[in-house]
């Protein structure tokens, strides 16, 4: 998967200078599932007692939070991802005059529209047309994927920071990935997603 990260799919309508400063790393932070509070979470934690070895790299741990459910998928898919993926950044400067031009006439047909959706697509398309980037290793092995799948950092209300998945974003009009991730959006809020959906 090719990871891209926003805070809000709607957060660079109106301003979409934010765009590439909302595009950030992509690493993603473990899931609270619902809106569980942080006070709400102490039950769940292994606090270290007074006077306790606990030490992880010769440092005290001053608590263990165990993942759960969602938490748990995001947090395996994460660090797998890490160890079989080579991790570039690369980073060029362009005028974007003519894309921020496109997006608003997109706009006046596809309510919605932000500068990430069109990120998603030119992604995809990149996959595409590049296969060796669309994969991974494996016992010595470069493994191309049949299907090109971008993952979405999405930053949640609850502080937390999730990656879903649109699946063959390559095939979809920009019109269905609107939606898709307008969708996906809601149901993270909703602490409703699948493990398919997540990355």
């Amino acid at each position: 998967h090719v990871l891209t990260a926003l805070s809000n799919p709607d957060s660079d309508r109106s301003h979409p200078q934010r765009q590439s400063a909302s595009t950030r790393a992509a690493e993603c932070a473990p899931h609270r599932r619902g809106r569980t509070s942080r006070d709400g979470e102490h039950a769940a934690m292994s606090a270290q007692e007074p006077g306790a070895t606990d030490e992880v790299n010769g440092i005290p741990v001053a608590r263990r939070i165990p993942l759960r459910g969602i938490q748990r998928v995001v947090a395996n898919r994460t660090l797998a991802g890490i160890q079989t993926t080579a991790h570039v950044t690369a980073m060029a400067e362009v005028d974007a005059e003519r894309v921020l031009t496109h997006a608003r006439d997109l706009r006046e047909q596809i309510p919605g529209l932000t500068l990430t959706h069109l990120l998603i697509k030119a992604a995809a398309a990149c996959l595409r047309r590049h296969p060796r980037l669309n994969a991974t290793i494996e016992d010595q092995t470069v493994i191309e994927y049949a299907e090109v799948n971008v993952a979405i950092a999405l930053a949640l209300p609850s502080d937390d920071l999730l990656a879903v998945i649109i699946k063959r974003a390559d095939e979809c009009p920009i019109a269905e990935i609107v939606t898709r991730l307008h969708s996906l959006q809601q149901r993270a809020e909703a602490s409703t997603l699948s493990k398919d959906d997540v990355h």
